[in-house]
């Protein structure tokens, strides 16, 4: 899947592109909100693992 540069990381670093291997991260796991304050740049694999990590956060909540 092609996915376009997003603006907000465009004028937050100042880049053209993305460096290769690197995705951007909606903090608030939320992608509607893309307030620049909410984008953070992470390789993929801690991408991966950011949100790996928040799913077994929010499997363990429904446990409780």
């Amino acid at each position: 899947r092609t996915v376009g540069m997003h603006p907000g990381v465009c004028e937050k670093f100042g880049w053209t592109q993305l460096p290769k291997g690197y995705e951007v991260h909606h903090i608030d796991m939320n992608k509607l909100n893309n307030d620049i304050n909410n984008l953070a740049v992470l390789t993929k694999s801690e991408h991966a693992k950011v949100h790996n990590q928040y799913k077994e956060w929010k499997d363990a909540q429904g446990k409780i």
